[in-house]
């Protein structure tokens, strides 16, 4: 069974250093998402680490409702964010979705932009199964990061937003 505690606290160590060659994964193991930015891709694991920590920061004592995270998590974030949905819209694009293809709904996965509070709702202790493990810069715009995983296969939409919001153009799993 997952100790939350724990995996936040490992977490957070590595967040601010360097993980021990020597160290070992917990759960399930370590997957890695290759990625790809216009940008410097240096800034995209600083400022997805940036925002990362914010998360931590909050998870060890009462959950803040969605209004309390748009008060902490950073201007930038939030003007990657989509809009809030209500229940109605929320609802019309599920059935809309349910006609789209295999590859049309992949596209539109991997354009999507979350909005804040269904993202957070993905980072709340009862829901997440992936905490940051490494991270290494390939190219000037290409890098790829480590997630320790507690179950297989694992929702990694969250993981994948967090990364394309902090500027990532494509992140893919490496298989």
């Amino acid at each position: 069974m997952l100790d939350f505690k724990n995996a936040i606290n490992s977490e957070s160590l590595r967040l601010t250093m360097a993980v021990p060659a020597d160290a070992k994964p917990e759960g399930m193991g370590t997957v890695r998402f290759v990625c790809h930015a216009n940008g410097d891709s240096r800034k995209v694991i600083e400022n997805a680490k940036a925002v990362l920590k914010l998360v931590n920061e909050h998870s060890r004592s009462v959950w803040p409702s969605d209004e309390q995270w748009t008060r902490i998590l950073p201007e930038w974030f939030l003007a990657e964010c989509g809009p809030e949905l209500t229940a109605e819209q929320a609802e019309q694009e599920i059935e809309s979705e349910r006609h789209l293809s295999v590859e049309q709904r992949a596209e539109l996965e991997r354009v999507a932009r979350w909005s804040a509070a269904d993202w957070t709702y993905w980072l709340h202790p009862n829901q997440r199964l992936w905490f940051w493990w490494d991270a290494a810069v390939l190219t000037e715009h290409d890098f790829v990061v480590a997630v320790e995983t507690h179950e297989w296969p694992f929702p990694s939409g969250a993981l994948k937003w967090l990364l394309r919001a902090s500027g990532a153009d494509t992140v893919e799993a490496e298989i």
